[in-house]
């Protein structure tokens, strides 16, 4: 690890101060890193492990970017959250420290729209999709090819927000409003309904050969008619990974190969007809 400070002792920025990444800033401690943490949550549990606990917003990347020049930060590191991910990336950048993603990649993770594009043009099959704006004519939805149901939601939004079970025009214009507020301007995503077992998958890129970790299944349920299901239980490993884990395999090596990712974390969460 690079040690660019006067005590040549490697100093970390942990972007989240949440219980789960309380295990991760013992580990660096016992390491012997100098683990800063930091977010907008005062109370987080990580920050009682820290030898340094700032309270600022995630998304302040310029003063971010600052506090890990006061406090000569090498290496910075996130997780379980896309706006973390975006935020790390962005911090990252801005403080000229290394990590795997850069800004000009974000787009491919973040925007639905460009990222399902990339999936088209690697062979990777898709549900039929369209990027609706305010005023949408409907033949937009049948030149499209879209059928009912579909979902509606956010263009580059997290954490399920704005998303709705539509069955009719009538129905997505009656929910545009709530999925476009959560996207950067304004427009919300339209795609076919994808039936079959929900499924998650994690893997690792390493000097650009991507190794499949795990592969679990999903499990939801309706919490009333009409609406999406919500995820109650992840099992691990999933019924079928021997089945699934050569698919994933292949379609995410594709997907890196487009957007250039050489390193780092990746996941994908997809339905499996096999």
């Amino acid at each position: 690890m690079k040690t660019g400070n006067e005590n040549g002792v490697g100093r970390l920025l942990v972007l989240g101060t949440h219980w789960e990444l309380a295990g991760l800033v013992q580990k660096a401690k016992r390491r012997g890193l100098y683990v800063c943490v930091c977010d907008g949550y005062p109370d987080g549990l990580a920050r009682k492990y820290a030898d340094q606990a700032y309270t600022i917003d995630v998304r302040d990347i310029d003063g971010i970017a600052a506090l890990c020049r006061r406090e000569q930060i090498d290496h910075i590191l996130t997780s379980f959250s896309d706006l973390m991910f975006e935020c790390m990336v962005r911090i990252a950048d801005a403080a000229k420290l290394p990590c795997y993603m850069t800004p000009a990649m974000l787009p491919a993770y973040r925007n639905k729209e460009i990222q399902k594009e990339i999936c088209r043009r690697q062979g990777i099959h898709v549900p039929a999709f369209l990027r609706l704006r305010k005023d949408f004519p409907d033949s937009a939805l049948s030149e499209a090819g879209i059928r009912f149901p579909a979902l509606l939601k956010p263009v580059d939004s997290y954490g399920s927000r704005g998303m709705h079970l539509v069955r009719s025009g009538q129905e997505i214009r009656e929910f545009f409003g709530d999925s476009a507020s959560h996207s950067g301007d304004g427009s919300a995503l339209l795609e076919e309904w994808s039936e079959g077992q929900e499924i998650n998958v994690h893997g690792f890129v390493a000097d650009g050969e991507l190794t499949v970790l795990t592969v679990a299944d999903r499990h939801t349920a309706y919490w009333k008619p009409d609406t999406i299901p919500l995820l109650h239980t992840i099992t691990y490993p999933a019924a079928e990974a021997g089945k699934i884990r050569a698919h994933a395999q292949d379609l995410l090596t594709r997907f890196i190969q487009a957007t250039g990712q050489k390193w780092g974390p990746i996941a994908m969460q997809c339905f499996w007809n096999g």
